[in-house]
């Protein structure tokens, strides 16, 4: 079987190498992603006959990730899909880094992220900042965070959701926004470990991987410290993004 190379994506400063026996779909949204880097991963497409109940349908050896087809695999594949199905987000926190479900939004040169439960308004708040303040919306449902000489970015990342949003940009993070959904705008007081606590749940990691787990702790505990990180209880209005804005810039 013809075996395609050097289909290679850097997300933050993490590339990965594709090797895969079909063509990629044309929905492919991740063209911005394509790099030459030198690969820190391969990840490899195996056609097989049975694949063991007991065993993962994508296995990591070292650097080499191999994802496991059945015959009747489909004739192209989405180069997201198959992201997401190698279990990549599990490679990151070996570089300081984690994926966190949250919209990114780029303003004044500072990364803010709005990350809540799927159904919170997230996307919806994103949108507001676009059309109230000119924000660029990066990436309409997840975003990369890395952590790069004690300072936090944001960086794109293959997965968009419904948004259909995905760039490859790197900002530092001025700001994490744990969204409530509410009748009123308003900072809501919420304890450290709440806060921590519940944004470590919208965090992308192996729950299985003692060392996994103790790295994000790390991680995520580091970024509220380090930054301005609140809950924000707020309305379906663009008020909302005039409010927030101006607690976040200290605005009268």
């Amino acid at each position: 079987m013809h075996i395609m190379k050097n289909n290679k994506y850097t997300f933050g400063d993490v590339t990965f190498e594709v090797e895969l026996p079909v063509p990629l779909s044309d929905d492919n949204n991740c063209v911005d992603f394509l790099s030459e880097r030198n690969p820190d991963y391969t990840i490899r497409i195996l056609i097989v006959d049975e694949v063991d109940s007991n065993t993962s349908m994508a296995e990591r050896n070292g650097n080499q990730i191999t994802r496991f087809f059945r015959n009747g695999m489909p004739n192209k594949l989405a180069i997201a899909s198959l992201f997401a199905d190698s279990k990549v987000a599990f490679v990151f926190p070996d570089h300081d880094a984690f994926i966190l479900h949250a919209s990114y939004i780029l303003y004044k040169g500072k990364a803010v992220l709005f990350t809540a439960p799927s159904g919170t308004g997230k996307t919806t708040q994103a949108q507001f900042w676009r059309d109230v303040h000119g924000a660029e919306i990066i990436n309409g449902d997840r975003v990369l965070v890395t952590k790069r000489n004690g300072i936090f970015y944001a960086n794109g990342i293959y997965a968009s959701g419904t948004s259909g949003i995905c760039k490859n940009i790197t900002a530092p993070v001025g700001a994490v926004v744990l969204l409530e959904q509410g009748e009123h705008d308003e900072i809501l007081p919420i304890p450290p470990r709440m806060l921590f606590l519940r944004i470590l749940c919208e965090c992308s990691y192996d729950l299985r991987d003692s060392h996994q787990c103790e790295k994000i702790t790390e991680l995520v505990s580091d970024m509220i410290n380090a930054l301005p990180a609140i809950c924000y209880r707020c309305t379906k209005s663009p008020d909302a993004a005039v409010t927030l804005e101006r607690i976040l810039w200290n605005r009268q």
